[in-house]
Formats: C-alpha cells, sequence, structure tokens
C-alpha cells in the first residue's frame, strides 16, 4: 500500500518499500525556493526515520528535473538583506555578518549535505533540465541515471556567482578535476549524453523507461531478506572514497609536505559532526578538555575572567571545561558542521569558521588563554602555531594544548622532531615541542605524559603542555 506526505512544493510517496520524492513546482520547472529546500531537508528526515524506506528516488515533475533557484524575485534573489523567507543574519561585534551561522549558509548546501547523510541509497532520476541546483544537489546522490531528455548545467560562471551546495568537492571526485573545470568555466549547458561519457550519470535511457529503471534498481538494492537499516549512506561512502586521499598521505609520508589539506579535514568533520560526541566521548573515552582544565588549574590556581580562544573548538567539548574561567569564549575551527554543533550549546561569545593560526594573527596580544584540545595531531610542523600563538599572547598569558607523542618516546632517536601515523594523525616529540616553544618565546610551565583518549581499546600515549607567554 503506497504511503504519502503532505507537502507544498514536492511529492513524498512510499510504495513496496521504496520513497520516490518528486520536486513538484512543474509550471515553474521545479525551480528551487527556500521552502522547498525545507521540504526536502523534512522528507529526508522522515525517510532516515522509517525502516520500511529501503531506497529513495528523487525526480521531478513535467519536463524538468530542476530548472536552478527560483530567479522570480529578480536581483533581490541574491540580496540577503531583501529576502523575507530567510532569518536576519547576525553580526560580530565588529560589525561584520557572522558568517558561521546557520542562516549564513546557503540554502542548496544545506539540502546537497543532507542527501549525502541520508542513511538510506538515493537515486536521482533525471528527468529534464537540471542546472544550478538542480544539478549540484545530484552530486551527494549515490546514483544517478538520465533521461535522454534531460539538459545539465553548473552555469553559475555565466551569473557571476560561485559553484554552491558543495559541490566544488563532490563534483572533482566524480567526474575528475579536468571535467570539473571545463563544465564550470564554461558554465555550458549539456545533453545527457555528455554527462555519460564524462561520469556524471551511470547510464541514459529513453525519457519512458527512466522511472522504470530507477524503479528497478531501487528494488535490487532493497531486495535483501535481512534488510539493516543504515548499513548503507555516507558510512559505505565514506569507506569506498578513503583511497581519494592516498596520493596526498603518500606524498607527506614521503616528505613532500607538512600538513594533511584544510578542505579535505573541512569535508571529514563536517560529515563526521552529528556522531562526533557520541564516537569520540562514548567509544574513546576522549577526555582531553578535563585533563587541560586540570593543568591550567594547577598552573595558574587563581585564573579568572579570561579571554579564551578554543583553537579547534568542533563541538564545544573544551568549551564546556574552559566557561567557568572565561570572561569571553571564543572559539574557531575548520568545519562549518562542527561549528554550528558548538553553537548549539551556547557557550560561546564567538564562534567563526577557519584556520586557527590565521585566527590567532587576527587579534594580537588579544587572548589570555590559548587551547588546543586534540588540535595539533592534524599539523606537523609547529613553528607557524608557536609562532602565531606569541603574538596572540601578552606576556603572562598561557597556551594549553596536547598533542600524540612519537612512537619510542623517550628513547626516541636525537633530532627527532614530528611524524604523520597510519591514522592520518602526526605524532611530536617533546623535545621538538618545548624547542619550537621556547624558540617562539614561551616558558614551559607544564609538560607530562597523558592520554587523551583510546585507540582500538589502548590508550593513545600523549603529550600535555602549558607554555606561558615570557616578556619580550
Amino acid at each position: 500500500m503506497a504511503q504519502t506526505a503532505s507537502f507544498e512544493t514536492i511529492r513524498y510517496e512510499v510504495e513496496d518499500h521504496i520513497l520516490t520524492i518528486t520536486l513538484n513546482r512543474p509550471d515553474k520547472m521545479n525551480a528551487f525556493t527556500h521552502a522547498m529546500q525545507s521540504e526536502l531537508i523534512a522528507a529526508f528526515d522522515a525517510a532516515d526515520a522509517d525502516d520500511d524506506v529501503r531506497a529513495i528516488i528523487v525526480t521531478g515533475a513535467g519536463r524538468a528535473f530542476c530548472a536552478g533557484a527560483d530567479l522570480s524575485a529578480g536581483g533581490a534573489t541574491f540580496d540577503r538583506a531583501a529576502r523575507t523567507d530567510r532569518k536576519t543574519a547576525p553580526l560580530r561585534p565588529d560589525g561584520e555578518v557572522e558568517w558561521s551561522d546557520e542562516a549564513v549558509r546557503d540554502g542548496g548546501g544545506h539540502v546537497t549535505l543532507r542527501i549525502f547523510r541520508c542513511l538510506k541509497p538515493v537515486i536521482g532520476a533525471i528527468n529534464g533540465a537540471a542546472v544550478g541546483i538542480g544539478v549540484t544537489m545530484q552530486l551527494a546522490m549515490d546514483i544517478r541515471i538520465a533521461s535522454e531528455a534531460a539538459r545539465f548545467g553548473f552555469v553559475f560562471a555565466r551569473r557571476g556567482i560561485v559553484p554552491e551546495a558543495a559541490s566544488s568537492w563532490f563534483l572533482p571526485r566524480l567526474v575528475g578535476i579536468q571535467q570539473a573545470l571545463e563544465w564550470c568555466y564554461t558554465g555550458r549547458v549539456f545533453p545527457a549524453q555528455e554527462a555519460l561519457e564524462g561520469r556524471l550519470v551511470s547510464k541514459v535511457v529513453p525519457a519512458d523507461e527512466l522511472m522504470p529503471a530507477a524503479r528497478a534498481l531501487a528494488r535490487e538494492i532493497g531486495s535483501a531478506e535481512e534488510w539493516i537499516p543504515g548499513a548503507y549512506g555516507p558510512n559505505v561512502y565514506e569507506q569506498l572514497t578513503l583511497s581519494l586521499d592516498a596520493e596526498l598521505i603518500a606524498a607527506l609520508e614521503a616528505g613532500e609536505g607538512t600538513d594533511l589539506s584544510a578542505s579535505y579535514f573541512r569535508a571529514l568533520f563536517d560529515r563526521y559532526a552529528d556522531r562526533f560526541d557520541q564516537d569520540l566521548v562514548g567509544k574513546l573515552g576522549y577526555t582531553a578538555p578535563e585533563l587541560l582544565r586540570s593543568a591550567v588549574d594547577r598552573v595558574a590556581p587563581a585564573a579568572a575572567g579570561l579571554r579564551i580562544l578554543d583553537l579547534g573548538c568542533g563541538t564545544g567539548l573544551a568549551g564546556v571545561a574552559f566557561k567557568p574561567l572565561a570572561s569571553l569564549l571564543a572559539g574557531v575551527d575548520l568545519s562549518p558542521r562542527m561549528v554550528e554543533k558548538a553553537r548549539q550549546r551556547r557557550l560561546y561569545d564567538e564562534l567563526t569558521v577557519g584556520d586557527v593560526v590565521e585566527a590567532m594573527e587576527r587579534a594580537p596580544g588579544g587572548w589570555d588563554l590559548l587551547v588546543a584540545a586534540d588540535v595539533l595531531v592534524y599539523i606537523g610542523d609547529l613553528v607557524p602555531v608557536f609562532a602565531a600563538a606569541a603574538r596572540a599572547l601578552p606576556p603572562g598569558g598561557y597556551f594549553a594544548a596536547t598533542v600524540e607523542r612519537l612512537p619510542g618516546e623517550p628513547a626516541a632517536p636525537a633530532g627527532a622532531t614530528f611524524a604523520l601515523g597510519p591514522t592520518r594523525r602526526y605524532a611530536h616529540s617533546e623535545p621538538y615541542v618545548r624547542v619550537t616553544a621556547e624558540a617562539a618565546g614561551f616558558l614551559i610551565r607544564l609538560m607530562e605524559p597523558c592520554s587523551p583518549r583510546r585507540e582500538k581499546g589502548i590508550p593513545v600515549p600523549g603529550l600535555l603542555f602549558v607554555a606561558e607567554r615570557a616578556a619580550r
């Protein structure tokens, strides 16, 4: 028996364990609106919560899949101040827009990332024109099948705007960087056959065979007798795409670089944000924030009313530990999703998305305490970090952090500095940390072994330090 749900801009129909989501504004070629954004997210939420749904098909009503954003408002479409269907973006103390806030993120990105996090396999049945958000939302779908009538276009360059909805991350991974650049640079609209040849879609079928082909595939996916809800989606995608960074890791291990790319970690932690606290605290016994708070209390027992910057704040676990010491608590992280989770704790006075070194350099002498809980493990060369920390702190300010210890310490080879391990985390030697800190103008007030988390049930050997900025 078919099940339906009531929406205004989409149709939601479940039959034989298959959910069909149909973009349903045929008179507007299914142009994307804020209402459609909200309803698509709600539909995928409902699908994840319904164990009767084993696969999802997304298609469009009428002659188009989705003709992109609804531009009926003309120039006001891209004028945030003129939009009445979006929340007002908050401002920072300096009057600038708080770019990490939910209200600022592009609506297509919300939809694309929700599709990516879906626990059920998603099949795009592309029946007609798919341009702008109409094509970028497809990139997070697991499989795309196109009608011979379908047309695709990454038309952003012709509109004077940048590719949105996380397409700059997804598209090169699907079709390769050269093909992605050609489509984005030209902004041309291309036929289904070119999409097939460029690996954007898996097959092209006659228009009247599109939905039967999509349903046949969905039935095959969901036909297992022992169906396991949640066994698909981002978990499988993550495993299948681990090899994408193999060349980067090999280059790093060969000494051809010092840090993993920011884009890699941004994508990784955006995907991981929803289950981060549960896995890190519940499964890995993560205690770095509590260890650092205890260390700071020992070094500066009377500390209070501090201006604190939480470097790599993640979901805000360190904020919980250090909020009682703060007159101002700020956080910075590369991952917008992590920052979103941190904001939900309502602990921070300021939160930004960005690089930790750049965040420190923006406010010379502006902080009393810098906290980096399990963050330096993602940075090899610590010289820029300590240099930026020295500029960010006044004399007497503190830098408290944890690192993983280089294997073999205290018997590590003389001159050993840091190394990238198989878990894609850096380990640093104690002498390297000490020398690098002192060279930047710090006095080591506390340095001791610690274990900030477990890995496969075994405590990870770490090192904790509290360094004081010396008088200049």
